[in-house]
């Protein structure tokens, strides 16, 4: 112990660094654009694509039975399957609902209950009121707290328990279960595809008022490969300030475009240790996405405003080689003037030592080689603030054998969490170990082939310099005193290792980083470079070393 505390005295006192060495270049953090361009609604026709269902006015007639709808005759037509209501309109306690037209296209009955192929609506109201009574005789002077319209709504290929939902909800009752438009394709709220357009909602009640509206909203799901589509397209949210929320807020987003977003379970290969957490990377798991592109966003609110350029992501496949690439534009945050609020005193230490204004941007390369089993991130960059850059490359070996090995073992992980005796509780808890024992053997396959991570303070832009400053501020305390107290937790960390390894590792990473923190403008270089890829099972237990990973560390201006 008396020579670990004199060995940390050593280190915070600059004994242990390095002699003169060459400036290091500035890491680059620009990329180029992918150049993705919002998908427009007939990128996802196909979601809505149905064949007229042959039907007689009987058959019909006992479908809409089924839904309770046999008796809302008017302004009814049936034509074969399809049923068209004119100047729809539906109360019932404190709301109400108002469509000029709603279509029910290809009902039919399943062994689950009435369904349809699509249902077709135009010109939505609803509507919401305050301090409804039965026996009113109009609606014309209730006060309206809710109030939505929306031009046009489809959707296509609903599973029974969602046709009942939106069949209850037409006529005003309560539904038993809310939809949402990114339900797993398994579950009784299924469909296939749902458009969206012109919807406008105004909330006017005691605590938080305010406007929201959307352009264009287009969902659709691939059943067979398990993958969905989205647009979302310009969306604007407004809050009105009252006394329960006294601040207001202001978002406008341009849209989002996400095409073929991967959404199976079997993409994954389970949970537990390395293999839980890297499975979605392995290569042999198909693309996660076919590309992303999230427009401008901005927020405007009391404390700060921030404003997105946006996000783009790609994927490509060549023979055995998939390519991910994304690009995040800068993302601005501009601290604002909170005076008068709690806030302020915080604020103003932030605005006052450089960080008034906070950006952020990177970009990633990620390459899937399934003939080598190797997954390779290159040009991982990221910038806070144009004063603390990184940039990190690395390989891993193996993951596809590791999958293939857990999948070969044929044990999964417990499904059943309703415990309703002691032995659901014992049962579950021997499938969980049996589980890990088998994702353990699995992760023997992973092999750590390389890495080469660069941290850079920006000389004459020190975000490290700015962050001290501000604690210093804060806290009331020198930065020289929160240096020391900085270094000196990072030296003795390794006081809380429980192996060798563990102990070397936060050593040789501790000590880099005391002197990366010493003085500003400065650069850590880590690099992994085994002689030939080391096994990460091999890094744990009691007589694992840190030499097989040539682990060094470098730090200079």
């Amino acid at each position: 112990m008396l020579l670990l505390g004199t060995c940390a005295s050593l280190i915070i006192l600059g004994a242990c660094s390095g002699g003169d060495k060459p400036p290091v270049p500035e890491i680059s953090v620009e990329a180029a654009s992918l150049n993705l361009s919002g998908a427009d609604a007939k990128a996802l026709e196909r979601h809505f694509q149905i064949t007229t269902r042959r039907g007689s006015e009987a058959d019909t007639l006992s479908v809409l039975e089924s839904f309770d709808l046999s008796d809302v005759k008017e302004g009814r037509m049936i034509e074969g399957s399809t049923v068209t209501y004119t100047d729809w309109r539906a109360q019932d306690g404190d709301s109400e609902i108002t469509a000029e037209t709603v279509t029910l296209r290809g009902v039919y009955e399943t062994e689950d209950g009435p369904s349809f192929d699509a249902i077709e609506m135009s010109d939505i109201r609803l509507i919401e009121y305050l301090d409804y009574h039965e026996n009113a005789d109009s609606n014309a002077d209730r006060d309206i707290i809710t109030e939505g319209t929306i031009e046009t709504l489809v959707l296509v290929g609903p599973s029974p328990e969602l046709a009942a939902n939106i069949v209850a909800a037409l006529q005003g009752e309560d539904t038993v279960d809310t939809p949402d438009p990114m339900t797993a394709l398994d579950t009784n709220l299924d469909f296939r595809g749902l458009r969206l357009e012109g919807l406008k909602a105004t909330v006017s009640e005691d605590g938080p008022s305010g406007t929201i509206s959307l352009g264009q909203l287009v969902f659709g799901q691939d059943a067979e490969d398990e993958t969905l589509d989205m647009i979302i397209d310009t969306v604007a949210f407004d809050t009105t300030p009252s006394d329960d929320a006294p601040q207001s807020i202001k978002l406008r987003m341009d849209g989002l475009t996400a095409l073929g977003v991967r959404v199976d379970s079997s993409s994954g290969i389970g949970t537990g240790g390395a293999l839980g957490a890297l499975s979605f990377l392995s290569p042999g798991a198909e693309p996660p996405y076919r590309e992303v592109d999230f427009g401008k966003m901005t927020l405007e609110m009391a404390a700060f405003d921030l404003d997105v350029e946006g996000f783009e992501a790609k994927s490509e496949t060549d023979g055995d080689r998939l390519t991910l690439q994304s690009v995040f534009s800068p993302m601005e945050l501009r601290i604002k003037d909170a005076t008068g609020t709690p806030l302020a005193p915080f604020m103003d230490v932030m605005r006052n030592n450089g960080l008034a204004e906070i950006t952020m941007k990177g970009s990633q390369t990620s390459v899937f080689d399934r003939k080598a089993d190797r997954v390779s991130v290159t040009d991982s960059k990221f910038e806070i603030d144009g004063g603390l850059r990184m940039d990190c490359n690395y390989a891993l070996d193996g993951l596809q054998a590791a999958a293939d090995a857990l999948e070969a073992s044929g044990v999964t992980p417990p499904t059943n969490t309703n415990f309703e005796t002691e032995a659901d509780i014992d049962a579950f808890l021997t499938q969980m170990s049996a589980y890990q024992a088998a994702v353990s053997e699995a992760n023997g396959n992973i092999e750590i082939a390389g890495l080469d991570c660069s941290l850079q303070d920006v000389p004459d832009n020190s975000l490290v310099t700015r962050t001290y400053a501000v604690a210093s501020e804060v806290t009331g305390r020198p930065v020289a005193v929160l240096k020391g107290s900085a270094k000196t937790m990072i030296a003795l960390s390794s006081l809380t290792a429980q192996s060798n390894f563990q102990r070397d590792l936060m050593d040789t990473l501790g000590s880099g980083l005391i002197e990366f923190l010493d003085e500003p403008g400065q650069t850590m270089r880590i690099l992994i470079e085994p002689e030939t890829p080391v096994a990460i099972t091999t890094l744990t237990g009691p007589d694992a070393s840190l030499e097989p990973l040539g682990l060094s560390v470098d730090v200079q201006k």
